[in-house]
């Protein structure tokens, strides 16, 4: 079940075929980042878009749950 956004990103993540260090180099971030993010220590990250456009996902399901976790064509790193 990925009731919180600490599982929603690390499934989406898995899901995209990134592991953390290669989605914090698509982002622009470092490792440690992606890291508290899917320990739950960051509950709004500040790239959420950025996130969401990279592994494929709508940014309002990966931070809120929001039904719908695809988006349109044209998503996806």
């Amino acid at each position: 079940m990925n009731n919180n956004i600490a599982e929603r990103f690390k499934q989406a993540r898995k899901l995209s075929g990134h592991t953390r260090e290669s989605l914090a180099c698509a982002v622009h971030t470092d490792v440690s980042s992606i890291t508290k993010i899917e320990t739950g220590g960051v509950r709004q990250p500040r790239n959420i878009e950025r996130y969401g456009r990279i592994l494929g996902v709508n940014p309002a399901w990966l931070q809120f749950g929001d039904p719908n976790p695809r988006v349109i064509p044209g998503y996806g790193g």
